[in-house]
C-alpha cells in the first residue's frame, strides 16, 4: 500500500501541479536566447528503479516534436540497451557527439582545448517528471566529463547549441529572423508559402542582374568599374532588408536570419563585387621565400594591360632586363624556382647547383632574418587550421599552436612527441600573445622537465608535475592518422620548396658516403656471392689461404651487473602489462604497515629508494639492488595472475615495509644476485659457439637501423609534388643482403685440433645389440627406394681446402681412402665447422643421408645426467655437494671403428687416386681405381647413434669399475628410475632376470616410491604398479610388505583431499541463474547431474537416447533413469550400469518438458565440457562464491550424495545409487563431508543472493 506521502505526490503529478520550488524547464532552454547558451544551468533526471537511485545531469536544449531536446553524459548511454545507465526508453533519436568544454572559472568562454562527449536525444514524455530544476546547477551521480578524463567540466552552450541545430534541424532564438514591428509572421502553411515565394523573387533579381551585367559592353563594365568607389561613399544608406549586389539573396536571408550585422553583410557585398584576376589555385600563395622584385606591384595593376604602344616597349623592356640578369645569382625565390625545375629546361647539375645555393640562404635566413621563416611557417599553420572546422562552435575560436596541434597536426598517439610537442606549443602561444617572460618560463620548466625525467630513467611521473599545468589531452591524437599512400608525406606548415631542398641536402650526403665505401673498398674484391663461388672452384692458387674472418670475434661484450639498470630502463619506456604494472606501483601510495604474518607473496620492492626522485646509483651495492628489486616485482607480477594494475588491497606502492618473513625471502634471493654480478665480463671468448650468433644479431640489427633511417628520409617525393608510382605502390624498404645466423660455417683446416690417435675401443662395454650395431651398421641399415628423397650432403670448403683437411685427418689417423665403388653414392656424408672458440673449430659430420637408412634405439640416453634434477636432493646439515667434471677432449674422435663403419662414413668427395697419393693412409691397390673417396676413420658427432653409443660405453666403464652404482645416478628424469630404468636399460632379458630375484624387484619397487613422490606423482599410480608387480611376479608378494610400508608412508604425508560438496541450496541458485540468463539445458543438465549422483562427465557424453523418462516408460510415478554405457568402474564392475533420479516432483517435471522434446541422437548438452565449465564459473561469479572454495563441476556427485544423505535415505540403498563398490569408502567420505559445508564461508551478500535465486527457481521452472 502506498504511503500517505505517495499518495499526495500522485495526486499532484494527476493534477498537473509543481512540486514547491521547481521551475519551468521549457522557460530556460539553451537555445531560447544567446544569453541563456552562454549563462546556463543545469538540471538532473533522477528515478528509482530495480531498487537503485539513478541520478544524471541533463541540459535542456530545445523544444522538438512536442519533447524536450537534452543532453547527457557520454557515459550515461550508449548504443547497447544492456550498457545504458539510463532507463532504456528515456531517450529517442540519440546521437552521440562531441563539443568544446566551457571554461571551469567562466562557462561563457570556451575552453581552448578540452572537449566534453555528450549525447543529443529527445527525452520521453513519461520521464520528464523525473527532472528536477530549481534555477542552479542540480547535484547529479554522473556529471559531464573532459573527454578521455573523469574530471567534471561542462560544455560550452554555443557549441552544445551549434552541434543540435546541425543534428536536429532546428532554429534556435538568436537565428530565427527579426520581423519588423507590427509585422506577424503568417501561421500555419500560408505563413510558408509566402516565404518560398519571397526566397523564389530574390532568386529571380539576383539572376536579373547578372544578365544586365553580362549584356553590358566593356566599357560600361569599366566605368562602372571606375565609378564604384565612389558611388558607394555617396550612396545614401541601403533600407533594411533590401538585396545588396553581388550576394545571392538566398544566402543573404540566411545570413540575416543567423544574426549576421549589416555592415559585415555590405562588406562582404563589396568583397564579392570585387572580380579576381586569376582563377582559384592558380598562383600559390606568397611566402616568407617570395623575394622576386616587382611581383606584388605587377598583381596590382589593371586586367587589361597596357593600352599603348609605347606601355608595351617599356614593359618587354622589363621582361627583357631580368633574362638578362645572370642564372648564377638572383634571390633565394630564384634559386628555388630553378632548383625544382619549374621551367621543365634545368639539368641536373644546374638544378643540384640552385638548390644547393638555396640551402646556403635559406640556412642564412635563420640567424640573418629569422622573421621570414617565422611568419612562413605561421601562415601555412593558419590556413591549414582554417581549412577544417574540428567540432560545432569552433569557428570563433582563435587558431593557437596548440590548437593546430591537436585538431590539424599528424602527431599521433605517442606519448613522447605528444609532450614535447605540446610544451613547444604552449611557449609559441605565450611568445605569439605577447608573454615573452611566460614563454621564458615555460621554456625553462622544459628543460627541468627534461632533466628529472633523465635522473628518472625516462619515467615522467614527476616531470610531468614540473610544467605547472593538466598534462596534454593524449586521447584527441588518438584521432590522428598516418597520410594514406597517396597523399603527401610531409608536413603542412613548411612551404614545398624549402622541403625539396633539405630531401636534396640528405641525397648529397648519402652519394657522398656511398662513394666512400666504394673507394674504401678492397681492390679486386667481387661481391659477396663471387666470393662464395670462388672458395668452391679450383681458382684459388695452391698454398694460399684466404683471410678468415673469425665467427663471433666482433661479438659486443656482456657485463652481467649491468643489465639491471637496463631492465629498469627499458620498462620505464615500454607499453606492456608489466610496464603498466610498475608504472602502477610508483604511482600508488605506500602501506603504513607490513604484510600480515605469514604471507610472503606478493611483495613490496624492498628498496624502493632507487626509483625516487634523486635516488643514488653511483654506489657499489646498486647492482645488487636493483637486481633484487626487479626479481620482487616480477615475482609479485607473475604472483597476482600478470595483472596491468595491482588491486588497492595488494598494498605495493614504493615504500611499503617488508615483513620479517620477506626480509628473510630478500636474503636468501640475494646470495643467487651476488653469484650472477660476480660474473666476469662475457666477451666472445667466454660466449663459445654463441658468439657467432650474436654478432650476427647485432649485425642484421644495425643493417635494419640503417634501413630504417634510409626509408625515414626518403618515404615522400622531394618538393611536394605528387608522390611517384613507386612510392605509391612500394611495400618493401629495402633489402638486407646478409645471411641468418647460422653456427654451420665452412671449414678451414687450420682452426681443427685433434687429440693424438683414436684409441678406445667401445665394444666390451656395450650390449649385444649395440655392439652388433656399431660393428656392422651396414648390415642393419635399410635399402632406400629410388623414389625416396634423400638429403643432398656436402663438404662446405674449397677444394684446396678439402686437401688440406684430408691431411690433417690423416696425420692424426682419423682418415681412411676407399674405392669409389665400395661407398653408396646416394647417402655420402658432408662436413661442416661449428665454432669453439675464436681459436678453434669443432667439425661435424653431416649425415643426414646415412641417418636415413639406420633405425635410431638408444635406450641408455635416458641415463644422462641433468642439473635440472640436482634441485631435488636434499642435503643433511652435515653433508655438502661436490662436483667433479672434466671435458674429454674429441670424446667422439677417440672411438675405434671397424670397416663397415669406415665406409658408412663416406665422404662427398672424390679424388683422382694421384691426387692424394702422398698421404700416409693412401695404399698401392687404389692406384687402379679411377677415383677413390675420403672416408672419416673414427666415430663423428652428427651420426644418429653416436650420443648412445657414447652413453653407453662410459657408464659400462664407471658400473664395470666400480666407481659408480646404478641407485645414485642422477639421471634426466630424475633419480635412479628403479623399475623403468632396469626395463629400457637392461633390456628385456635384464628385466627378466630381475624378475627371477623378488628381493631386487622388492628393493627396486622401494627406490622408485621415492623418485615418484619427489616428482609430484599422485599416489594412486605407485598402488598400481605395486599391484601390477604382484600380479606378474607373484612370488614377490609376501615381500612386498616393505613397498607398501611406503604407501603408507606416503599418506600420511599427503592426506587424502576431498571435493566439497556442493550444497542442494546453492545448486538450486545456480540454476535458477541460469534460467534467468536462458541457460536452459545448463540448469537442467546440472539439476540431473545433482539429483542422480552422477560424475557430470557421464552427464555431459549422455545422449537423449540413454535418458529414460517417465512419459517414456508411460509410468506416472516413479523417477528418471540415465544409462551410462562407458562409467569409470568399467573394468572392475557391470560394464554397463545406470543411475536414477530422485528429487521434488517440480524438478522432474522440468527435466522431462526439457529434454522430452530432443531426438534421440541430440546430447542432453549441446556444448563441450570447456563450454559447460566457463558458463558454471560465469554463475558462481554472479552469486557471488569466491573461487578459494574450489567448487567445481566434480563437486555435484559429493553434494548429491550428502543431500540424500541428510535426507534419510539409508547407507546401502546410496551405495546402490552411487554404484561404489566398498561400503566403507563411502562411510568414510559421508563421515568427512556431512557436517562440512561452504555456506557458512560466504559474504552475507552472497549468502543472500542465494537465498534470493533460490526462492525464485520454483517460477523459472513452472514458467512455460
Amino acid at each position: 500500500m502506498p504511503s500517505e506521502g505517495e499518495d499526495e505526490s500522485e495526486a499532484t503529478e494527476v493534477d498537473g501541479e509543481e512540486p514547491a520550488g521547481a521551475v519551468d524547464l521549457r522557460l530556460h532552454l539553451l537555445a531560447s536566447s544567446s544569453e541563456r547558451a552562454l549563462n546556463y544551468r543545469v538540471a538532473a533526471f533522477n528515478k528509482e528503479a530495480d531498487g537503485a537511485v539513478i541520478s544524471c545531469s541533463v541540459i535542456p536544449i530545445a523544444e522538438r516534436e512536442g519533447c524536450l531536446l537534452v543532453a547527457v553524459p557520454h557515459n550515461a548511454w550508449h548504443r547497447v540497451a544492456a550498457r545504458r545507465y539510463l532507463p532504456r526508453q528515456t531517450l529517442q533519436k540519440a546521437v552521440h557527439t562531441e563539443v568544446l568544454a566551457a571554461d571551469p572559472g567562466d562557462r561563457g568562454t570556451a575552453h581552448v582545448h578540452f572537449k566534453v562527449r555528450v549525447w543529443i536525444g529527445l527525452l520521453a514524455a513519461e520521464e520528464e517528471r523525473c527532472l528536477s530544476f530549481n534555477g542552479e546547477d542540480e547535484p547529479a551521480e554522473r556529471g559531464f566529463v573532459i573527454t578521455g578524463t573523469e574530471r567534471h567540466i561542462f560544455p560550452y552552450g554555443p557549441s552544445l547549441t551549434s552541434a543540435a541545430r546541425d543534428l536536429f534541424a532546428f532554429v534556435s532564438a538568436a537565428e530565427e529572423p527579426q520581423m519588423p514591428p507590427g509585422d506577424d509572421p503568417e501561421p500555419g502553411l500560408a505563413g510558408k508559402v509566402r516565404t518560398i515565394e519571397e526566397a523564389v523573387l530574390g532568386l529571380q533579381g539576383g539572376l536579373d542582374a547578372i544578365r544586365e551585367k553580362l549584356s553590358a559592353g566593356p566599357g560600361k563594365e569599366a566605368a562602372s568599374k571606375a565609378g564604384a568607389r565612389p558611388k558607394a561613399s555617396a550612396a545614401a544608406p541601403r533600407p533594411k532588408g533590401s538585396p545588396i549586389p553581388g550576394l545571392d539573396p538566398a544566402v543573404l536571408a540566411a545570413a540575416r536570419a543567423a544574426g549576421v550585422p549589416e555592415d559585415q553583410l555590405e562588406r562582404m557585398g563589396e568583397l564579392a563585387r570585387q572580380p579576381g584576376r586569376l582563377g582559384d589555385g592558380a598562383r600559390a600563395a606568397a611566402t616568407a621565400l617570395s623575394e622576386s622584385e616587382g611581383d606584388e606591384d605587377e598583381q596590382d595593376k589593371d586586367a587589361e594591360g597596357p593600352e599603348d604602344v609605347s606601355a608595351a616597349i617599356c614593359k618587354m623592356t622589363q621582361i627583357l632586363d631580368r633574362l638578362s640578369k645572370s642564372k648564377r645569382g638572383g634571390s633565394l625565390e630564384d634559386l628555388l624556382d630553378r632548383g625544382d625545375g619549374v621551367d621543365g629546361a634545368s639539368s641536373s647539375a644546374s638544378g643540384g647547383t640552385s638548390k644547393a645555393a638555396a640551402y646556403s640562404k635559406l640556412a642564412g635566413l635563420l640567424k640573418e632574418d629569422p622573421t621570414k621563416i617565422s611568419k612562413s611557417v605561421l601562415k601555412l599553420m593558419a590556413e591549414d587550421y582554417g581549412a577544417h572546422t574540428t567540432a560545432p562552435g569552433l569557428d570563433g575560436v582563435q587558431m593557437t599552436a596548440r590548437a593546430w596541434l591537436e585538431h590539424r597536426s599528424r602527431v599521433q598517439q605517442y606519448a613522447g612527441p605528444v609532450r614535447w610537442g605540446w610544451q613547444t606549443a604552449g611557449a609559441l602561444d605565450a611568445l605569439l600573445s605577447g608573454k615573452e617572460e611566460e614563454c621564458k618560463a615555460r621554456l625553462c620548466l622544459m628543460l627541468c622537465a627534461l632533466d628529472q625525467s633523465s635522473l628518472d630513467s625516462g619515467n615522467w611521473l614527476l616531470a610531468q608535475e614540473m610544467h605547472l599545468e593538466p598534462a596534454p589531452p593524449l586521447s584527441s591524437f588518438g584521432r590522428h592518422k598516418p597520410p594514406d599512400p597517396g597523399e603527401e608525406h610531409r608536413t603542412k606548415i613548411m612551404d614545398p620548396r624549402w622541403v625539396s631542398v633539405l630531401m636534396h641536402k640528405l641525397k648529397e650526403r648519402e652519394s657522398y658516403q656511398e662513394a666512400r665505401r666504394k673507394l674504401g673498398a678492397p681492390r679486386g674484391g667481387g661481391s659477396q656471392q663471387d666470393g662464395e663461388k670462388g672458395d668452391r672452384s679450383d681458382k684459388t692458387p695452391k698454398g694460399e689461404q684466404v683471410p678468415h674472418h673469425l665467427p663471433g670475434a666482433a661479438a659486443t661484450p656482456v657485463a652481467s651487473s649491468e643489465l639491471w639498470n637496463t631492465f629498469f630502463s627499458v620498462l620505464g619506456r615500454a607499453k606492456t602489462p608489466l610496464a603498466n604494472f610498475w608504472h602502477s606501483l610508483r604511482s600508488a601510495p605506500p602501506g603504513k604497515l607490513p604484510g600480515q604474518r605469514g604471507r610472503l607473496w606478493p611483495m613490496p620492492v624492498p628498496y624502493p629508494d632507487l626509483h625516487r626522485p634523486g635516488g643514488q646509483r653511483s654506489r657499489s651495492d646498486v647492482p645488487r639492488k636493483l637486481a633484487l628489486n626487479a626479481t620482487v616485482l616480477v615475482w609479485s607480477w607473475l604472483y597476482l595472475g600478470q595483472p596491468a594494475t595491482p588491486r588497492r588491497s595488494d598494498a605495493l606502492g614504493l615504500g611499503t615495509p617488508l615483513s620479517s618473513e620477506q626480509w628473510a625471502v630478500v636474503e636468501t634471493l640475494g646470495r643467487g644476485v651476488e653469484a650472477w654480478n660476480a660474473q666476469p665480463l662475457i666477451g666472445p671468448e667466454a660466449m663459445g659457439r654463441n658468439a657467432a650468433k650474436v654478432e650476427s644479431c647485432e649485425e642484421i640489427l644495425r643493417a635494419l637501423e640503417g634501413k630504417g633511417d634510409q626509408a625515414a628520409r626518403f618515404s615522400f617525393p622531394a618538393g611536394g609534388h605528387e608522390p611517384s608510382a613507386e612510392v605509391l605502390s612500394s611495400q618493401i624498404c629495402g633489402t638486407l643482403n646478409l645471411e641468418p645466423a647460422s653456427l654451420a660455417q665452412s671449414i678451414v683446416p687450420e682452426r681443427l685440433r685433434f687429440f693424438e690417435e683414436p684409441s678406445f675401443d667401445p665394444r666390451p662395454f656395450l650390449s649385444s645389440q649395440s655392439r652388433a650395431v656399431y660393428r656392422r651398421p651396414l648390415d642393419f641399415a635399410r635399402p632406400i627406394p629410388e623414389e625416396e628423397a634423400v638429403p643432398r650432403t656436402q663438404v662446405r670448403c674449397s677444394r684446396d681446402a678439402a686437401v688440406r683437411l684430408l691431411e690433417v685427418l690423416d696425420k692424426c689417423g682419423r682418415l681412411a681412402l676407399r674405392p669409389r665403388e665400395a661407398i653408396r653414392d646416394r647417402v655420402l656424408n658432408g662436413l661442416f665447422a661449428i665454432p669453439k672458440d675464436l681459436q678453434r673449430d669443432r667439425m661435424i659430420l653431416d649425415a643426414r643421408a646415412p641417418n636415413q637408412a639406420e633405425a635410431v634405439s638408444q635406450p641408455w640416453l635416458r641415463s644422462m645426467a641433468s642439473l635440472e634434477q640436482l634441485q631435488w636432493l636434499e642435503l643433511k646439515s652435515d653433508e655438502e655437494m661436490r662436483v667433479s667434471a672434466e671435458d674429454l677432449k674429441e670424446f667422439y674422435h677417440c672411438f675405434q671403428v671397424e670397416e663397415q663403419r669406415i665406409c658408412r662414413n663416406g665422404l662427398a668427395l672424390k679424388f683422382r687416386p694421384w691426387e692424394l697419393k702422398h698421404l700416409s693412409c693412401y695404399t698401392a691397390d687404389l692406384a687402379s681405381c679411377e677415383y677413390v673417396r675420403p672416408c672419416l676413420k673414427t666415430l663423428a658427432m652428427g651420426d644418429c647413434c653416436a650420443v648412445g653409443f657414447g652413453q653407453e660405453s662410459h657408464l659400462g666403464v664407471l658400473l664395470q669399475s666400480g666407481a659408480l652404482r646404478v641407485e645414485q645416478l642422477v639421471t634426466l628424469t630424475g633419480r635412479w628410475e628403479g623399475y623403468e630404468l632396469a626395463r629400457n636399460g637392461l633390456g628385456e632379458e635384464g628385466l627378466a632376470s630381475v624378475m627371477e630375484v623378488p628381493s631386487l624387484l622388492v628393493s627396486m619397487l622401494c627406490s622408485y616410491a621415492q623418485v615418484m613422490y619427489d616428482a609430484g606423482t599422485p599416489l594412486h599410480y605407485y598402488r598400481q604398479l605395486l599391484a601390477h608387480a604382484q600380479r606378474v611376479c607373484p612370488t614377490a608378494k609376501p615381500l612386498m610388505r616393505p613397498a607398501w610400508d611406503y604407501v603408507t608412508k606416503w599418506e600420511r604425508l599427503e592426506p587424502l583431499q576431498h571435493r566439497p560438496p556442493v550444497p542442494v541450496k546453492l545448486v538450486r541458485a545456480m540454476a535458477a541463474v541460469g534460467l534467468s540468463w536462458g541457460w536452459t539445458r545448463w540448469a537442467a543438465v546440472t539439476l540431473l547431474c545433482f539429483y542422480s549422483i552422477t560424475r557430470i562427465g557421464e552427464v555431459l557424453a549422455a545422449t537423449r537416447k540413454e535418458l529414460l523418462t517417465r512419459e517414456d516408460a508411460m509410468e506416472p510415478e516413479g523417477g528418471l533413469f540415465l544409462l551410462i554405457r562407458k562409467p569409470k568402474t568399467r573394468n572392475r564392475g557391470a560394464r554397463v550400469q545406470h543411475a536414477q533420479t530422485v528429487g521434488p516432483e517440480e524438478v522432474l517435471r522440468f527435466l522431462e518438458r526439457t529434454f522430452q522434446s530432443l531426438t534421440f541422437s541430440q546430447k542432453l548438452y549441446g556444448g563441450s565440457p570447456g563450454v559447460y565449465r566457463r558458463r558454471w564459473d560465469a554463475v558462481l561469479r554472479k552469486l557471488g562464491v569466491p573461487s578459494h572454495l574450489r567448487l567445481t563441476p566434480g563437486s555435484l556427485r559429493g553434494g548429491g550424495a550428502v543431500y540424500s544423505h541428510k535426507s534419510g535415505t539409508a547407507i546401502g540403498d546410496l551405495q546402490w545409487r552411487m554404484r561404489v563398490s566398498h561400503q566403507n569408502t563411502l562411510g568414510h567420505y559421508l563421515q568427512e563431508t556431512t557436517a562440512a559445508s561452504v555456506l557458512p564461508s560466504l559474504s552475507p551478500e552472497a549468502r543472500n543472493n542465494v537465498l534470493a535465486a533460490e526462492a525464485f527457481l520454483h517460477f523459472l521452472m513452472e514458467s512455460p
